[in-house]
């Protein structure tokens, strides 16, 4: 008896908790996400292999009326986006990536603000005003160079 009431316990735990972790970073890839005020971000370019790098984002929204300003990124070696809570100083919101800490061959990544409105803001977003991750490759900084250089030859 005892038997039959734990697999019914376990049964009903399974099918409440979702399995999947993602589901809310899905969810918010799929949302219309307001763009005014803006958000600024540019890609840094290039990326390379085995150097540190920062990820910048800049908004017109005052610092005090941000709840909370993430950054969700995954390279091609993890499964998951990683949720990192920024800190900012003055509208400047830096992420410094140390490449060794998460390695891969490329990054996918974007920002999202929470106002204490409850409003929710993104960058980058594509014409419909859904988020559109940034994807870059990381460059091996010698064969980048020598490219360059021969390019300008």
């Amino acid at each position: 008896m005892l038997n039959r009431i734990f697999c019914f316990i376990f049964i009903i735990t399974a099918i409440s908790f979702p399995q999947e972790p993602d589901v809310g970073i899905k969810e918010l890839l799929n949302k219309k996400l307001l763009s005014e005020p803006k958000l600024y971000h540019y890609p840094p370019d290039p990326l390379f292999t085995d150097r540190p790098f920062s990820l910048d984002m800049v908004m017109d929204i005052p610092d005090a009326s941000a709840q909370l300003v993430l950054l969700f990124f995954k390279t091609d070696q993890m499964t998951n986006y990683r949720e990192i809570s920024l800190k900012g100083n003055h509208g400047l919101y830096r992420f410094k990536v140390k490449k060794g800490e998460f390695p891969g061959q490329s990054i996918d990544y974007f920002f999202v603000v929470h106002t204490i409105e409850g409003e929710i803001y993104g960058t980058p977003l594509n014409s419909k005003g859904i988020l559109s991750p940034v994807k870059r490759k990381f460059l091996d900084p010698i064969q980048y160079y020598e490219r360059k250089k021969r390019m300008n030859q």
